[in-house]
């Protein structure tokens, strides 16, 4: 009954490997083409708890990174309801039309 929260700096990869029982296992870092070599690997349980593996822009506090996350979530949220595209959509619709 606890949480881990793991914060890896910008370009960095993560791979997850965890199954949860009554808990949430969450990543919240944003895949780049620039990254550095190195390469987090996360194996494991989650029980009654949470697994968080979030990511810091430079200059960033923990509390900034929270805020533009629920930010890009909203935003997600919005361009669904509104019927626009994903931002990652847009190479689809050429193969579509």
């Amino acid at each position: 009954m606890g949480s881990v929260e793991i914060i890896v700096p910008p370009g960095m990869a993560v791979e997850i490997e965890a199954s949860s029982t009554l808990g949430n296992i969450e990543q919240r870092t944003e895949p780049s083409p620039f990254t550095t070599g190195s390469v987090l690997r996360t194996r494991g349980r989650v029980k009654l708890g949470n697994l968080e593996v979030g990511m810091l822009r430079v200059g960033e506090s923990h509390r900034d990174a929270r805020r533009r996350y629920r930010w890009e979530r909203r935003m997600a949220r919005r361009r669904m309801r509104h019927g626009h595209l994903p931002a990652g959509a847009i190479g689809l619709v050429a193969l579509r039309d």
